[in-house]
């Protein structure tokens, strides 16, 4: 499937003709093997690619696809983001020699390095006097950091305009399926954790970084029923702001700092 996702990612920039035919096989492989990993390159071609005509093909393989599934593109989203290879944390662990190298997504997501719990600028070298073994481990983990640094560029503006438009429309989620696909998936948790989220039962919370929730005054709450993303005029955006500050959370979105404007009486 990878090799297929590839060549259509890259005939989709170029050659219309091919990457229809490799489309198609992305659409049998999403429906008939239910491989989220086809529907999301589907995705990222029906939002990016400057045919027209692949673009509108794309989209109706999305449909069908979803069709097949019994779900709704939204619910096929959900189950299309990847884990891009991400442990039950989060991170993707690298290791060559007696280095430990720690490769962790902001809340953007950006790619944040760290060595021994200190951020680092750059992919560690190899020194020139390390062993053979040691060599061939470094470039086999630096090659795994590049594709994955590929892979996260890959989805990132998918991820986060999925992120906005579920803000604006107002979807919510039953808090089973919000902790499967965004509390608890080793990818999203990121995206989750720069943003305000909202409760059925007026209750806003952010998602910490050990997996619990915390109000504007950082209390650990819990949360039941159906959550959504917070729009500012719900909330203390202010209260939020300060709290995003104190952590230093960027937000993936436009969502505290959003502008509103409070209707008239007569509005």
């Amino acid at each position: 499937v990878r090799g297929v996702c590839e060549h259509a990612r890259a005939w989709a920039r170029s050659k219309g003709a091919a990457a229809q035919r490799a489309c198609a096989a992305l659409a049998h492989f999403g429906a008939e093997h239910e491989s989220d990993a086809a529907a999301l390159h589907l995705a990222h071609i029906a939002a990016t690619t400057r045919f027209v005509a692949l673009r509108r093909e794309a989209a109706e393989h999305l449909e069908d696809i979803a069709h097949a599934r019994g779900l709704t593109l939204d619910e096929l989203d959900d189950r299309s983001t990847p884990d891009l290879g991400l442990d039950a944390d989060g991170k993707l662990t690298l290791t060559f020699g007696e280095h430990v190298v720690e490769v962790n997504p902001d809340e953007q997501l950006g790619v944040i390095l760290k060595k021994e719990g200190a951020v680092i600028r750059a992919f560690p070298r190899v020194s020139g006097s390390a062993s053979a073994e040691d060599k061939a481990a470094h470039k086999v983990a630096k090659a795994r950091y590049d594709a994955f640094k590929k892979d996260l560029s890959a989805i990132s503006a998918r991820q986060l305009r999925r992120l906005e438009n579920s803000m604006a429309s107002g979807r919510a989620w039953p808090m089973a399926d919000a902790t499967q696909y965004f509390f608890r998936h080793p990818l999203a948790r990121h995206l989750a954790r720069g943003v305000v989220w909202l409760s059925d039962e007026g209750q806003s919370f952010r998602l910490t970084e050990d997996g619990t929730f915390a109000d504007a005054g950082d209390n650990e709450v819990s949360v039941d029923g159906s959550v959504r993303i917070a729009h500012a005029l719900e909330i203390d955006a202010a209260a939020w702001s300060s709290v995003f500050s104190d952590y230093e959370l960027v937000q993936p979105i436009l969502q505290l700092a959003r502008p509103t404007d409070a209707l008239a009486k007569e509005e």
